[in-house]
């Protein structure tokens, strides 16, 4: 079944959608990775990125044993697992991804989410995960409801946030627009 509308709507049909847009293949994929059934060597899926990290300076390696050898040097950074290569991220990486870096957890995880991979460490920073993806939609979307507007007997001046979505809602191709 393609993305479009089904003839009749069923179960299997919304949960691939969903994990679609979570960074995995389909439902079995997620259920495979998330169940902590996935070996070091599988396709891991996309939930550890989020396409606001190309802003970031982050490090990509395609083996894990070269990420290892990258973290022993230098400042404190996360190994997050995309796919079947390894993304090396700092606080502000964990930041986007909408996680806090200072939260006890990163501890049991050794800030290494393949090495702990299945962990309950690991299980609870998946789920916060989650969370933070809820709202968000894929990249190049906007949301059906219309944009805020200001009545013209408005005495209250647009704030710097109302300006930049306007300028980003400006810079998007016309392609775009009507999503």
């Amino acid at each position: 079944m393609a993305l479009g509308v089904a003839a009749k709507w069923k179960l299997n049909h919304a949960l691939n959608i969903v994990c679609t847009e979570l960074g995995f293949q389909d439902w079995e994929h997620a259920r495979h990775v998330l169940g902590g059934q996935a070996k070091p060597t599988d396709d891991m899926g996309g939930l550890w990125y989020d396409f606001r990290c190309q802003l970031l300076l982050n490090n990509w390696f395609a083996s894990y044993t070269e990420a290892r050898v990258f973290c022993k040097h230098g400042a404190t950074r996360f190994l997050f697992p995309y796919a079947r290569q390894v993304v090396v991220g700092d606080e502000n990486f964990v930041r986007m991804l909408g996680l806090d870096p200072e939260t006890p957890l990163w501890k049991g995880t050794r800030r290494d989410l393949l090495a702990s991979y299945g962990t309950p460490a690991w299980r609870t920073l998946w789920h916060l995960r989650l969370t933070a993806t809820r709202g968000r939609l894929p990249i190049g979307r906007r949301s059906a409801a219309p944009a805020r507007r200001f009545r013209v007997n408005s005495f209250r001046k647009p704030s710097t946030y109302d300006k930049s979505l306007r300028n980003v809602q400006r810079r998007q191709p016309h392609c775009l627009r009507h999503f």
